[in-house]
Formats: structure tokens, sequence, C-alpha cells
């Protein structure tokens, strides 16, 4: 009994997993196809099958096909850091939130942009910011 019930488990697993992937693959080829200049999939498959410079195919070439897979790059790496973060904490709840990640980096950005930083070195706000999201982390180490 304890056996049909994993297997139960295993194949729901898999058909959430596989539906998940067409769902990313349809969102994937929606936003290649449709934007502010529509595209049939024909036209979208011709710009890797018989590439002519025209300005559809590099339209789906270099900006659409690229976009696409770099925002499916990022939403599975903010879902993997997501995971690590409440396997990590062993809470289930866990948020960056609930955490105050959030809130170290916000007061030690806020912290940079009110001693006036010049506005050529704007681009260590970032490296501001990452210290205060470790901070929290780092104050709970050293407190014990």
């Amino acid at each position: 009994m304890g056996s049909s019930m994993r297997e139960g488990d295993r194949r729901c697993k898999w058909s959430v997993l596989i539906m998940g992937i067409v769902i990313l693959e349809l969102a994937m080829t929606a936003s290649v196809l449709y934007g502010l200049q529509n595209f049939p999939l024909s036209t979208a498959i011709e710009a890797y099958t018989q590439f002519d410079g025209s300005t559809e195919h590099l339209i789906i070439k270099d900006t659409r096909v690229s976009r696409a897979v770099t925002a499916a790059f990022v939403g599975g790496s903010l879902a993997v850091t997501g995971v690590l973060l409440q396997a990590l904490t062993r809470n289930p709840l866990a948020s960056p939130s609930v955490l105050g990640i959030n809130s170290g980096a916000a007061l030690f950005i806020v912290i940079a942009i009110s001693v006036a930083l010049a506005a050529a070195a704007v681009g260590i706000v970032g490296g501001i910011g990452f210290v205060g999201l470790m901070a929290p982390h780092m104050t709970r180490k050293l407190i014990g």
C-alpha cells in the first residue's frame, strides 16, 4: 500500500514538472511572437533556418529570443534561490522580508544615498546594498 502511494506521488510530481515545462515553452513562444510587432510562427522558425537579414528576422533573433531565454533563466534562478533560502532556514515560509534581508539592504542603500555619494559613484550603491543584505546574517552568526 505504501509503495503505490509513493508511485502515485512520483507520477504526480513528474506530471507537474512536464506541465510546467510546457507552460514555460508556450510563454516563451508567445514572448517571441507577440509584441509591438506580431510575427507568425513560420517567420520565427525562418529566422533560424533561412536567415535573410530582414528586420523581422533581426528583431526575432537579436532581441526577442534572447529576452525570452534571459527571462526564463532569471525566473529559474529566483526559484532556486527561494528554495535554498527555505531549505537553509528550515522554514517553508521563509522569505527575504521575514528574515530582514530587504530591510537591511534598503537601510544601507538609504545610508549610502543620504551620505551624498557623487553621481559617478552610483555603481557602488549596489555593493553597499549587498553589505546591508549580509549584515543581518553576519550579526546572527556573530551573536550565536
